[in-house]
């Protein structure tokens, strides 16, 4: 599962800030949530290692529109996350900053 940090946590794993975005193990993900450390952004479903992308989704990762949307995160607010790391305000905003940046 994919959650947000509302709060610091370190631990092995490393420093992560509030704002920031990772995915963790749902056990862990829905302990943190319980306790008010973080919120899920998306539950990611495992694919097995040995079936291909595009058969466990359904979908065609490569088309244009779903490369966009696998690659841009909403962190809430109105905020979205992009691959290099960049936070934009606003959907529109944010696809436009991916499409430059995807170069299309």
């Amino acid at each position: 599962m994919r959650i947000l940090y509302r709060t610091t946590a370190a631990g092995p794993d490393g420093c992560f800030r509030p704002g920031e975005t990772r995915d963790v193990p749902d056990e862990l993900g829905e302990a943190l949530i319980a306790g008010g450390y973080a919120r899920l952004v998306e539950r990611v479903a495992p694919v097995p290692p040995d079936q291909p992308l595009e058969t466990a989704t359904g979908e065609n990762p490569e088309t244009p529109e779903n490369r966009r949307q696998a690659t841009m995160v909403s962190i809430g607010g109105g905020w979205f996350e992009l691959p290099s790391g960049t936070r934009v305000q606003g959907r529109l905003a944010a696809e436009a900053k991916l499409l430059e940046e995807l170069g299309e």
